[in-house]
């Protein structure tokens, strides 16, 4: 095998470059995390104002005219439905009428957290692969001696 020598200059360079690359990396990964931490899944199938109500679920509230509403919760008070959301740091109720209302559609628990946790972990994954080779050290030689 051939040693390679290597300057004390050379060395701090090839190692400051490595960690940059690294620390890039890891900052790219991280932002991903975060991105997807707030992704929340809607069930597709519409329900009712009465079912939603019963659960104090996140929903979504979609109007006939396209618009829609996302609410932290639904609640039933004297006989009319108000969808609790937050504006402006306060907790705000809207009433609710069931002639403008197209669909109700329930946060999807299950598919949140899994999207939440599978989805970074693919997309580190596949960063992970596509840049393997950043990671190993460009010189051919098992041993590098140091030179001083």
């Amino acid at each position: 095998m051939e040693n390679i020598y290597i300057g004390y200059e050379t060395l701090t360079t090839l190692i400051m470059k490595t960690i940059k690359q690294q620390t890039c990396l890891s900052v790219i990964l991280l932002s991903i995390l975060i991105l997807f931490q707030s992704c929340t899944v809607y069930r597709s199938k519409s329900s009712t104002l009465e079912q939603v109500s019963n659960t104090a679920i996140k929903s979504k509230v979609e109007t006939h005219n396209g618009v829609s509403i996302k609410f932290k919760y639904i609640v039933v008070e004297n006989g009319n439905y108000y969808g609790v959301r937050k504006v402006k740091g306060k907790m705000e109720k809207m009433k609710l009428s069931e002639d403008y209302i197209k669909s109700v559609k329930q946060k999807d628990k299950t598919m949140s957290t899994v999207l939440t946790i599978a989805l970074p972990v693919a997309i580190i994954a596949a960063v992970g692969l596509i840049f393997q080779d950043a990671f190993k050290w460009k010189h051919g030689a098992s041993k590098v001696e140091w030179n001083f």
